[in-house]
């Protein structure tokens, strides 16, 4: 089946005359008629009656005009998408967690360097609104930190890797350590982002044992910073390639290490090209690594 097919079929049964189709497709009645029955063999069905004076849709022909017209939407949507990352539009629409705004802007560069004119918006609010927005259509690619499973409607490609680190305040009795285990913080409440404003990270953590600081969840990895720096117990957990802690806090690796990978996440319908594009020029080696500090 092609989608050449679904389109004369559409038309036909739309217009229900195999004429007026062939005039609205601006080729020949035989060249319609004949893909048509091509179809039909194919599908081993009836799409049509057929008489002198009528033709008509069958039951069968009904159920395929539906699922043609998603068919030839989804179709009409990826060459838009493909179209404007290819820089014809010239704007890029994008979602990003919290803390990646470095790598954001390498990846810019690197995509501005073959298109100079490439405009960027990005999206507001937590990374479930921007899967959200990429599962409409609004978005064109979506980056953030933390597993993500691809299913129908958008793809998840491992694009980094990064670790994560525990950020101790400098009283903190394992400041210290060389390592830490995710145990011996067991006592000591974290703060963590909350799920609707960073669900991957956070299952990440919760997944690893990480018990939140009740009513107490993290802000930006820098506001949560400044804020270990006065506290006692308290501790967060932050990706190793994420700002410098302040005075007062020192960052400690996880052992064994805690992995983080790092995702873009496209639509399902976006182009194959188009998306080894968006993961290379996201991806890559982390860009600071702050770990140790």
């Amino acid at each position: 089946m092609e989608l050449r097919q679904l389109r004369y079929f559409v038309a036909v049964a739309e217009e229900l005359h195999f004429g007026r189709a062939a005039e609205r497709l601006h080729i020949v009645q035989p060249a319609v008629s004949q893909q048509i029955g091509r179809l039909e063999r194919e599908f081993g069905v009836r799409l049509f009656d057929r008489s002198s004076r009528h033709v008509r849709l069958t039951d069968d022909g009904r159920r395929l005009l539906e699922r043609a017209r998603l068919v030839l939407a989804a179709a009409a949507d990826t060459a838009t998408l493909a179209a404007e990352l290819a820089g014809r539009s010239g704007v890029l629409r994008l979602g990003a967690g919290a803390g990646l705004e470095r790598r954001v802007e390498r990846g810019l560069t690197t995509l501005r360097a073959d298109r100079p004119d490439l405009a960027v918006t990005f999206a507001d609010g937590p990374v479930s609104a921007h899967l959200d927005a990429l599962r409409r259509g609004d978005l064109h690619a979506v980056l953030l930190r933390g597993a993500v499973e691809s299913d129908d409607d958008l793809v998840a490609t491992q694009a980094w890797s990064d670790e994560v680190v525990a950020a101790l305040p400098a009283g903190h009795p394992r400041a210290g350590a060389d390592a830490v285990r995710v145990a011996d913080l067991a006592g000591h409440p974290a703060r963590l982002p909350a799920p609707q404003c960073d669900g991957p990270f956070h299952r990440l953590l919760a997944g690893a044992g990480v018990r939140p600081l009740p009513d107490r969840p993290a802000g930006t990895v820098e506001r949560t910073l400044l804020e270990l720096a006065g506290s006692s117990d308290q501790w967060a957990p932050i990706p190793a390639s994420g700002p410098p802690p302040p005075a007062g806090v020192r960052t400690v690796r996880f052992d064994p290490p805690l992995p983080l990978p790092g995702v873009v996440v496209t639509s399902a319908r976006t182009p194959a090209d188009c998306r080894a594009g968006l993961v290379a020029a996201f991806g890559g080696p982390d860009i600071i690594d702050y770990g140790g500090r």
